[in-house]
């Protein structure tokens, strides 16, 4: 557990001083302190999971401990330690782990670093939440009971109404649920299931898309079996697979998978095509492009080219495509609860930079359509700044567009009238939070 808690301190640090993803973080940190020991990366993966879902709520339990000390004051490791500590001690009942966890703390930063927090650790535990909401607004409070920044509770009830935007902040609040598709091109359902069940992974298949099952239990870390190793399963969220069931691509046709990058997506469609025809996996990561590249053979793609270049300008290509995909950079609103880290570095102007360049990148995609092709355009956004705005620019500057039904249908139709596209919620859909529209290129 000592090691566990070295790691995560490590791992919020890097986030908090570079900007790092969660699983880079865990690999830098791992890697600074040289522990290869795959309980002490899970066990960290949860406390650093943890510490950043109730972020907010946390830092408002230490300040009031600290005070007149701010947060931002302390040393980086001394901050993220009594984040950590908060969790475990005030947040999970581990008062009375409260004197380990501290004897921890002190063999990971040092007596010196942690003295002048010695009181607030004794504080901590005895800190009454219920105080700490009196004396705000509506909104604060539900912000900080359900985890979030205040901007995005505002924005929640404006797009869905208090209620419904209760359900999404409080569903959100708590951990997402596992889902895995089978690799078609390696396995077959019935061998898979079969070898995993031997594994005590109990699943659940989901109505509407083939291949595609629900984690119910899982007794092992399923990264770790041998059939992922093999590529003949992989560990991905429904809305990715649904999108491109509405994508629909077949066999021996041409496909642009724009933004592709890590290419879960561009294996999803090399699976429906069978290996045959092309895919063209579009990113203008070079370093993202080799490790998806890796990821491609492994899951047994052979009719998919990676190329790096930027979807915004014309591609090196001298063809046009019957089908394309373009799931662009967004602000991740619908992921918050599978990547609580974004929750605190994405705002309103990250959402608005974000949709001028979403629009960017459709016009060029939309460029790449033959007529009587078929765009898809996907986020796991649910802002409409990045969704239904998007898609309306883009009908008033292409008129041969139109939108067609995104099908099949899990979730609830767009918002302002554009009920052709699809949207999915983490509180009724328990998936990402996601939107899809489909466009037809009628000349």
């Amino acid at each position: 557990m000592k090691d566990s808690l070295a790691v995560s301190i490590e791992a919020l640090s890097w986030i908090e001083l570079r900007g790092y993803g969660l699983q880079l973080a865990l690999s830098s940190a791992l890697s600074q302190l040289g522990i290869t020991d795959k309980r002490v990366a899970r066990e960290a993966r949860l406390l650093a999971t943890e510490t950043l879902r109730r972020k907010n709520l946390i830092d408002r339990i230490v300040e009031r401990a600290i005070a007149p000390t701010r947060l931002e004051s302390l040393k980086l490791g001394v901050r993220n330690f009594l984040r950590v500590y908060t969790l475990q001690t005030k947040l999970r009942g581990g008062e009375n782990e409260a004197r380990t966890i501290a004897e921890w703390g002190r063999s990971v930063l040092g007596w010196r670093d942690l003295a002048p927090v010695e009181e607030a650790m004794g504080t901590i535990p005895m800190v009454q939440i219920e105080e700490l909401l009196g004396g705000i607004s509506e909104d604060e409070r539900v912000g900080l009971q359900t985890y979030h920044p205040l901007w995005y509770v505002k924005y929640c009830i404006k797009l869905l109404g208090r209620g419904e935007a209760l359900r999404l902040l409080e569903r959100n609040a708590k951990p997402p649920p596992s889902y895995i598709r089978v690799n078609t091109l390696k396995a077959r359902d019935i061998d898979l299931l079969e070898e995993l069940s031997t594994n005590r992974v109990k699943l659940s298949k989901v109505d509407g898309i083939d291949h595609v099952y629900r984690v119910e239990v899982a007794k092992t870390q399923l990264a770790s079996l041998l059939a992922h190793t093999r590529g003949e399963f992989t560990l991905q969220d429904l809305s990715s697979s649904l999108v491109v069931e509405v994508l629909d691509p077949k066999p021996g046709e041409v496909v642009f998978d724009l933004c592709a990058a890590p290419g879960v997506k561009s294996t999803v469609i090399a699976q429906k095509m069978r290996n045959e025809g092309s895919i063209y996996s579009i990113d203008y990561s070079g370093s993202r492009m080799r490790s998806m590249k890796t990821f491609l053979r492994r899951l047994g793609v052979t009719n998919a080219e990676a190329i790096i270049a930027d979807a915004r300008r014309f591609l090196p290509l001298n063809l046009q495509a019957d089908r394309v995909l373009l799931d662009p950079p967004c602000s991740g609103t619908g992921i918050f609860w599978r990547e609580p880290a974004m929750k605190w570095s994405t705002t309103e102007s990250t959402v608005r930079r974000l949709s001028r360049l979403q629009s960017a990148l459709i016009e060029s995609a939309a460029e790449n359509v033959k007529t009587g092709g078929v765009l898809v355009y996907s986020t796991c956004s649910i802002t409409i700044e990045e969704n239904e705005n998007v898609v309306e620019r883009l009908l008033k500057s292409r008129l041969g567009f139109e939108l067609a039904d995104a099908t099949p249908r899990l979730g609830s139709a767009g918002l302002k009238g554009l009920k052709e596209c699809q949207r999915l919620y983490p509180h009724s859909d328990e998936a990402n939070g996601c939107f899809i529209a489909k466009l037809v290129r009628s000349r």
